[in-house]
């Protein structure tokens, strides 16, 4: 009744300590009675006047359907609040403790610091999920909760440890005959190894993952396998093959309105869209990532990873300010969230932002940090360095070029291409292969240089994308002109402008195909065009 809150609180702490209670009973009762029929709207007051009353059994289902809603609503601080009282509240209660109930809470908690990157607590709580499973006698929430926790360790750079964990969660789904587990516990795995660049198992096992994943009942395993089926199959360059998997997990995954897999999804369609060439789609779901991290107050391990991808699309469309935009706003995020993975991979485009501007001295001054802290590293598995060490090298190798050290170019193309082939990165394939040419053309070696980019053409043929097909198309017409074959050449420059032109006319993001028909690279090969005999 009292206006201004502090006489509210002054009558409040007058009460005596009983007569609260007894008025905070009355209170709850009487909501309960007239919102019997919508008490979902309002679970919360109801979950604060049985809390105050200390009427516990009332309490609980209250405080946990509170923190369900705000689940639901991604409001995670009040679901790891409302989870935090009832399990205070659960304590509190005489006779048999209630198991289930006890893991649900841990799960969401575990949910909660897993979207915020608490890394420590969220293994905690999946583990306390985990025991309270098992303590209920329900086997397949204590797998789910390995499970949970193998991959809470994975993301804490604890690959040992999440192993175990899978390993663990893979035994009681052998034991059960759970498919959902066995999907849950075999995406922990492939994931683990895929990290560390152990790969044969993850490309032997993407169609087993994805033939599991479709045949799931729970949607989390479902999702979760088609995801990681696609993006195995991005890795190899099968672009088309994991859009179509990727794009029906993005669909499950937002009808369903699971956080941590939309931003996994979201992440992988943006990467797989970019290499295909479909910028809009890309520009699209990497904004929705951005969106997501920030409603649920993302400290850095998927906004790092959103805003880098957000700014590569911004350089393979040579808008190279843009692209420098949202990097450096991911190294400075992630010199803050202390992850090396999303560092690096920022910084490497950093530094390609520096090179596609034509400061090569400010490029060569950022791979040259990356690769002493590369070399520092004692972790060769440090979570997927076989995969952006070969973007270092690559840029490495072009940055050189650009300073007039073709030697130095040479080696830097070749170690690209020592992880890339046997990886079967065909990206990073096509990008080595013409990296070499361009050295060896540069060294006068024109025979192997028009071989090397013949293979660069080759191979980005074969992955679909435009953007490595117009630079190789480009980087042969250079090769030829080295080579003295000027019509070859002005050929080679027309066939890369095609490619061009065509994606500038479907880009739709204002700007974007305006900043790659006037980008440097694009010139010079119109400048070849016009050169034939």
């Amino acid at each position: 009744m009292f206006k201004h809150a502090l006489t509210h609180e002054v009558a409040y702490g007058s009460l005596l300590l009983e007569r609260r209670r007894a008025l905070h009973s009355a209170v709850a009762d009487a909501i309960r009675e007239l919102y019997a029929d919508r008490q979902a709207d309002v679970v919360e007051m109801l979950a604060h006047h049985y809390e105050r009353a200390e009427r516990w059994p009332d309490a609980v289902p209250y405080l946990a359907a509170s923190a369900d809603k705000a689940m639901a609503g991604f409001s995670l601080g009040e679901a790891d609040g409302y989870a935090g009282r009832a399990l205070i509240a659960l304590e509190r209660i005489q006779g048999p403790p209630d198991h289930p109930l006890r893991a649900h809470l841990h799960h969401v908690q575990g949910q909660c610091h897993e979207l915020r990157n608490d890394w420590g607590p969220a293994i905690e709580s999946y583990r306390a999920m985990a025991e309270a499973a098992e303590a209920a006698g329900d086997r397949a929430t204590q797998g789910l909760g390995l499970v949970l926790v193998s991959l809470a360790q994975i993301y804490a750079h604890d690959l040992a440890g999440g192993r175990a964990s899978a390993g663990q969660a893979d035994a009681i789904a052998d034991e059960l005959g759970d498919l959902d587990l066995t999907g849950l516990s075999m995406v922990s795995t492939l994931f683990n190894q895929s990290v560390a660049g152990e790969l044969e198992g993850p490309y032997a096992r993407t169609a087993e993952l994805e033939d599991t994943a479709r045949r799931a009942n729970d949607v989390f395993a479902k999702i979760f396998g088609l995801d990681l089926a696609g993006e195995l199959l991005h890795m190899r360059a099968r672009e088309e093959e994991s859009l179509s998997l990727l794009r029906e997990a993005r669909s499950l995954a937002e009808e369903a309105q699971i956080a941590q897999l939309m931003q996994w999804v979201y992440f992988d369609v943006a990467l797989t869209t970019t290499a295909l060439g479909r910028y809009d789609e890309a520009f699209e779901a990497a904004r929705k990532n951005i969106a997501l991290c920030e409603r649920v107050g993302d400290k850095g391990f998927w906004m790092c990873r959103a805003k880098n991808t957000y700014g590569r699309i911004f350089i393979e469309l040579c808008d190279f300010a843009r692209g420098h935009e949202h990097n450096q706003d991911a190294v400075d995020r992630a010199l803050g969230f202390g992850d090396l993975e999303t560092l690096r991979n920022a910084m490497l485009n950093v530094g390609d932002c520096a090179l596609g501007r034509g400061d090569a001295e400010a490029a060569r001054a950022c791979f040259d940090d990356l690769e002493r802290d590369f070399e520092a590293d004692r972790d060769p598995g440090e979570w997927m360095k076989w995969r952006y060490v070969q973007h270092l090298w690559m840029s490495s190798s072009m940055t050189w070029l650009a300073l007039g050290e073709a030697d130095r170019a040479l080696v830097d193309a070749d170690r690209c291409l020592a992880i890339a082939d046997p990886t079967g990165t065909k990206r990073y394939m096509s990008k080595g292969r013409r990296a070499r040419a361009r050295a060896l053309a540069a060294l006068g070696r024109s025979d192997e240089a028009l071989h090397d980019a013949q293979l660069a053409l080759d191979r980005a043929l074969e992955i679909g994308g435009p953007e490595p097909v117009w630079q190789a198309h480009a980087a042969r017409a250079d090769v030829l002109t080295a080579a003295g074959r000027r019509d070859d050449a002005a050929e080679a420059a027309r066939a890369a402008i095609e490619v061009v032109e065509a994606i500038a006319a479907a880009v739709q993001e204002p700007g974007g195909g305006a900043a790659l028909l006037a980008s440097a690279p694009v010139a010079r090969a119109r400048e070849l065009a016009r050169s034939s005999g």
